[in-house]
């Protein structure tokens, strides 16, 4: 007993899918026929060869049955193509007539599937629109000779450029190092006037604390007088307290200008940190 035929069909958005008991031509045409009615319809499938043959006899056929064989899985496709009488060779000799509802069994309409155009008009107009763009049109003769100019121009203006730009390169050059060399000059004068302002500020504290240390030991001596003599107590006692008062107050002083140097130390560094680092940037 031979196998059932697996066939799908495809005709535009609509695929079916079923099988055939008998592999035999009028078997498919009868299928067909119940599931497109009164459509006239080009049966089409892909062979080993990749063109699209057209079954319109039992022995195309069975040719058809042959290849579909040979693949995986085996599936006989078939392109199924509405086409208008006279066009192409299809299926049926005629259109068959539709089926009268009964009251038993009601008619189910077929598939509302949209008309294609022949596949050898649809050739035609590609061929004729490759040709339109494939077609060169004949040059302007009007216009070579001014885009000839224009490139002599063009290449006398390159040329022109290439010989400038050497010097305009050194020109340049020579303009950033001399505001290079400009900008250490004032950086060097800024800072050197504020490390000389600076050095002049220290040597001035400097010579304030030694004359508050110097203050310092006279009150001491004074204090260790007025401490030995035993004639005024009441006398040294409010003399030793002043002298103490006076030591403090000197004291407070020279760590305020302590600090105030090292404040004004760090705020030097730090301009001088700012400036080199501007400098380097606008290098």
């Amino acid at each position: 007993m031979p196998k059932p035929v697996v066939v799908k069909t495809k005709l535009a958005d609509d695929v079916r899918r079923f099988s055939l008991e008998s592999g035999d031509f009028p078997n498919l045409v009868g299928t067909l026929q119940k599931l497109y009615p009164n459509v006239n319809i080009c049966m089409q499938y892909t062979d080993d060869e990749g063109d699209l043959v057209t079954i319109t006899s039992s022995e195309e056929f069975n040719e058809a049955l042959n290849i579909a064989a040979r693949a995986e899985p085996r599936i006989l496709r078939l392109n199924l193509v509405v086409v208008e009488p006279g066009q192409k060779p299809t299926i049926f000799s005629k259109p068959s007539e539709p089926a009268l509802p009964t009251a038993a069994a009601p008619a189910i309409s077929a598939p509302v599937v949209p008309r294609v155009a022949s596949l050898d008009a649809i050739q035609e107009k590609i061929v004729e629109k490759l040709t339109e763009l494939h077609t060169i049109p004949e040059p302007d003769t009007k216009i070579i000779p001014t885009t000839a100019a224009y490139s002599k121009e063009i290449a006398q203006r390159c040329a022109l450029v290439s010989q400038e730009l050497p010097r305009y390169t050194e020109n340049l050059s020579n303009e950033i190092a001399a505001q290079c060399k400009r900008l250490c000059a004032e950086l060097v004068n800024s800072h050197t006037s504020s490390l000389t302002k600076l050095v002049d500020e220290t040597n001035t504290l400097s010579h304030d604390i030694s004359s508050s240390c110097a203050a310092t030991s006279s009150m001491t001596t004074e204090s260790t007088r007025l401490s030995g003599t035993t004639t005024q107590e009441t006398t040294s006692t409010v003399e030793s307290a002043q002298l103490a008062a006076q030591m403090n107050l000197h004291a407070a002083q020279i760590e305020a200008k302590c600090k105030q140097l090292a404040a004004d130390t760090n705020t030097a560094c730090e301009d001088i940190s700012h400036d080199i680092a501007k400098m380097i940037m606008n290098l």
